[in-house]
């Protein structure tokens, strides 16, 4: 039913097989690391092949000093969907097209405790991703909203206008000094930079290398907050 939001038809579901694996070290040590790896089998859905697929999560952290801490994050997605609504034609007919999609992120965040009072937080991440649209189908329903099975899907020709490729990155420093009992203030820089949409009629590269982004637009603002205690 949530596929063709709002049209009352459902939509048969893919079939799924996963497994997954978990890791982690002791986190109290100088050096730990975890994450987990998933493996899945997406099964035949009418048209639509069969595909593996997956998702590796993996972290590590460093401690060289308990008030030094660096943290590495990589995520990897690659699950596909489908058939995905691209468009109601009316009538009870839909336009279908199954979509592949892969994103990846790195993610580092560093903490320095110069002092009890006087820390240093940074946190920086790069996000891309791009996703990949197949063979069109149409499926029809009728008046009476009859489920739409994927052996009813029917290849159509359409040109393909629905790819895309995203990428971004984000950058947060945060420095925080408590001067005085319950009195802090905070210094704060921020960086945002994300790459223009592809141009009309320039199919999106597939790739998740990070394309486009130092000419996308790009935001950087810094803050100051001042905080004064006046209690006893």
């Amino acid at each position: 039913m949530r596929e063709l939001n709002g049209t009352g038809v459902p939509l048969e579901n893919r079939s799924t097989a996963f497994l997954a694996l978990i890791l982690e070290t002791n986190a109290n040590r100088m050096a730990s690391m975890g994450g987990y790896v998933a493996a899945s089998h997406r099964f035949q859905s009418g048209p639509v092949a069969p595909a593996w697929e997956g998702q590796v999560n993996l972290y590590g952290t460093v401690r060289p000093h308990p008030a030094l801490e660096t943290r590495l994050e990589v995520f990897l997605d690659r699950v596909s969907f489908g058939p995905r609504l691209i468009e109601d034609l009316g009538d009870n007919r839909f336009l279908l097209s199954p979509l592949l999609p892969d994103s990846m992120s790195l993610t580092l965040r560093q903490q320095w405790v110069v002092t009890p009072r006087l820390t240093l937080q940074a946190y920086a991440q790069l996000f891309t991703a791009y996703g990949a649209y197949g063979t069109y189908y149409e499926g029809v329903s009728d008046a009476s909203r009859t489920p739409i099975r994927f052996a009813s899907l029917v290849p159509v020709e359409r040109e393909n206008t629905e790819d895309f490729h995203d990428v971004a990155l984000k950058l947060n420093m945060v420095l925080r000094w408590e001067y005085r009992l319950g009195s802090t203030l905070y210094v704060v820089y921020t960086h945002g930079q994300q790459r223009f949409p592809v141009a009309d009629g320039v199919r999106p590269p597939h790739t998740l290398m990070p394309r486009g982004l130092l000419a996308g637009a790009a935001n950087d603002a810094l803050m100051v907050k001042w905080s004064w205690y006046w209690g006893a």
